[in-house]
């Protein structure tokens, strides 16, 4: 897993991402995330498969594009 902090706020979890074969699993709770992440996928050249709201966090799931396959 990856631990990245860019969020200045104490009380928040930040980031924790965890890569599977093909995804990336993003841990959230920052809100703005929900809108930011479709946005920057694409930046990325990277698939946004979707994500599920789980009672702490979000989890968001990130793919490789076909094209980087």
């Amino acid at each position: 897993m990856i631990f990245s902090k860019h969020h200045p706020s104490e009380d928040t979890l930040g980031l924790v991402c965890r890569r599977r074969e093909t995804s990336v699993e993003v841990f959230t709770d920052y809100d703005a995330a929900l809108e930011r992440f479709p946005d920057r996928s694409e930046e990325w050249r990277q698939e946004f498969i979707g994500m599920e709201e789980d009672e702490d966090c979000y989890k968001l799931y990130i793919g490789e594009t076909k094209q980087r396959r």
